[in-house]
């Protein structure tokens, strides 16, 4: 049964979601508590945009494993999303006061919950910690990413974007292209942004683009647009998918 979640993380690269779905759960019906497929399960279901359905199979991973940092941070950013703010907090306690089975990652995902509390300075020491203990190419992106983020979010768009360019001249893929178009958003260079948002969609290797990074860039660009008609035109023009032109839509006349 093992080949079908290598099964399911190639139709999901492939844009074919739903059926990437499929195998996840035939695979499922006979290994109900298997942690990769159930994890596998989660990032499927918030591509798709179904961010409670993903919190409760994400919830399913905590029964199993209620101490993984990055699971309660997931759980945390879908409760956000969905904008269940007090109960994405009392995820933020869990992981500000959990003891850090994996030092090279557990600073990052503290520091960012600090930043998103809103607790500059403290958020600042927590990625020095970062900082220090980030050994490998994964986390080190992954620190850059979020420090960036931090800084964009408090108002320091310069740094912000000096630290997305470090980041870029690690690796390149869709994620870190988004950020940095997310940032110039922010920054208020919003010609710029929407380079970056094509960049983040190219670089999927003509992949289907996952819904969640369609509500992104709803969100991030909807402000460089004067009328709905515009704003309809880019996502048509980018390639957007009926089902997320029509969820980006309503987010876009709903704010």
């Amino acid at each position: 049964m093992g080949y079908k979640l290598g099964k399911a993380a190639w139709l999901q690269i492939k844009g074919q979601r739903i059926a990437a779905l499929d195998e996840i759960n035939e695979f499922l019906s006979l290994r109900p508590g298997h942690l990769e497929a159930l994890g596998r399960k989660t990032d499927i279901l918030m591509d798709l945009g179904w961010f409670e359905d993903s919190i409760e199979v994400n919830n399913k991973i905590l029964r199993i494993n209620p101490d993984d940092i990055e699971t309660l941070y997931v759980q945390m950013c879908l409760l956000r999303y969905l904008d269940q703010y007090d109960e994405a907090g009392e995820f933020a306690d869990v992981i500000m006061n959990s003891e850090p089975a994996d030092q090279s990652n557990h600073w990052v995902y503290k520091a960012d919950v600090l930043s998103l509390l809103g607790y500059y300075d403290k958020a600042n020491r927590a990625y020095l910690k970062a900082e220090r203990l980030a050994k490998n190419i994964d986390v080190v992106t992954e620190f850059k990413i979020s420090k960036a983020n931090h800084f964009s979010r408090h108002g320091e768009h310069g740094k912000a974007v000096e630290m997305i360019n470090q980041a870029l001249e690690i690796e390149r893929y869709g994620v870190i292209y988004w950020n940095k178009s997310s940032i110039l958003a922010k920054k208020g260079d919003f010609e710029e942004s929407q380079r970056y948002a094509y960049e983040a969609i190219q670089a999927r290797e003509n992949a289907a683009v996952p819904m969640n990074l369609w509500l992104a860039i709803a969100f991030c660009l909807c402000d460089s647009y004067k009328s709905l008609e515009s704003y309809i035109k880019f996502l048509e023009n980018s390639g957007c998918d009926s089902a997320s032109l029509a969820k980006t839509i309503d987010l876009f006349t709903d704010n």
